[in-house]
């Protein structure tokens, strides 16, 4: 999560909040969500994320990241 990368911290931290949302870790999800708010990404971001990715008012060019790694997250079953 802190190594180099191309991705920003904030972005990082999107990414890992979405993911632990879509895998129902809730511990995780929420201090995730926590982190990218000290980065500068606002809660509701992640909080439209999780009820539809294709409307959420994130950057079009990371919509396909937000897509992959929802493929590739294991989610229990409803």
């Amino acid at each position: 999560m802190r190594g180099e990368s191309k991705l920003s911290a904030s972005e990082r931290e999107l990414i890992a909040a979405y993911v632990s949302g879509l895998n129902a870790c809730s511990y995780c999800h929420d201090a995730h969500t926590v982190f990218a708010r000290a980065y500068g990404i606002d809660p509701k971001l992640v909080k439209a994320l999780m009820e539809d990715l294709h409307s959420a008012p994130v950057d079009q060019r990371f919509k396909p990241i937000l897509a992959y790694v929802k493929k590739l997250t294991y989610r229990l079953p409803v």
